[in-house]
Order: structure tokens, then C-alpha cells, then sequence
């Protein structure tokens, strides 16, 4: 059985709830200065101009 906290939760519940409640780090204008759970790098979104997608296809 899992122990619980004070709270009645477990120490698990605790953690994840916790994680919801995060936020990025701010400046005073607002600019993100730190991503706890986020990454800084962007991934490639571009899609390839391909006509295999953007045909019109009657199945």
C-alpha cells in the first residue's frame, strides 16, 4: 500500500500535482528566462512541399 501524506495523498500525487503548477520563469516585460519543463529549442516545422499531401485523393 502506498504511504500517505499529510494531505492523504500519496507522495507521487504530490509531485505530479506540483508539476501542474509550474510556470516559466519571467522578467518584468514578461520575456521567459527559464523553461523548467519546457525545451528551448524549436523543433523544425516546416513540411516538405511534397504532392503525395497536397493531392486531392478520392478513396
Amino acid at each position: 500500500m502506498h504511504e500517505k501524506t499529510k494531505s492523504g495523498r500519496s507522495a507521487a500525487t504530490v509531485r505530479r500535482l506540483q508539476i501542474y503548477n509550474t510556470r516559466p520563469k519571467q522578467n518584468i516585460k514578461g520575456k521567459i528566462l527559464k523553461n523548467d519543463l519546457q525545451s528551448n529549442e524549436l523543433p523544425s516545422t516546416r513540411i516538405q512541399p511534397d504532392s503525395q499531401w497536397f493531392v486531392a485523393v478520392w478513396v
